[in-house]
């Protein structure tokens, strides 16, 4: 049973915090008791610790009635992948730079994307607000799969 998910994209700006909150949500609306027991964390490949999660990013969750104020990024580190019993990428490339760097992560690692089911990745929504808003959209769509997924196993 999976008791430790860990979301990793670039920055741990607005990808992975986002990805942990609409987790969050959905464990406390879960049918089933232990899923409100999975530690959730996130981090970033190139993360500079204690940067806040981006304006937009906020802004975008907001709209879901979510916070990410308190939110400071942390970099992607062997004890986070040692922690984590499940690591899920916003991208392919995240995927392969973690089982690169860090051996210990390979046959747990997965883009998010595709371990729900879905194809593609979890794109960077830079440049304005609408890019955000768009990936919290395909975030939630990924999350909701995920949860569905967990409840299975």
């Amino acid at each position: 049973m999976i008791q430790s998910v860990l979301f990793v994209c670039t920055g741990n700006t607005c990808r992975s915090p986002m990805a942990v909150a609409l987790l969050r949500k959905g464990q406390q609306r879960a049918p089933i008791p232990w899923m409100a027991q999975i530690e959730v964390r996130s981090a970033g490949t190139h993360a500079v610790s204690g940067t806040p999660a981006s304006s937009f990013a906020c802004r975008a969750m907001e709209a879901s009635g979510l916070d990410l104020t308190q939110h400071r990024a942390s970099l992607l580190t062997s004890d986070l992948v040692k922690w984590a019993d499940l690591i899920l990428t916003m991208t392919l490339e995240h995927t392969s730079s973690i089982r690169q760097h860090f051996p210990e992560g390979h046959f747990k690692t997965f883009p998010l994307a595709v371990y729900a089911g879905m194809s593609g990745d979890v794109d960077d929504p830079t440049p304005d607000e609408s890019a955000y808003e768009r990936c919290a959209e395909q975030l939630a769509t990924c999350i909701y799969k995920l949860i569905v997924i967990l409840e299975q196993s």
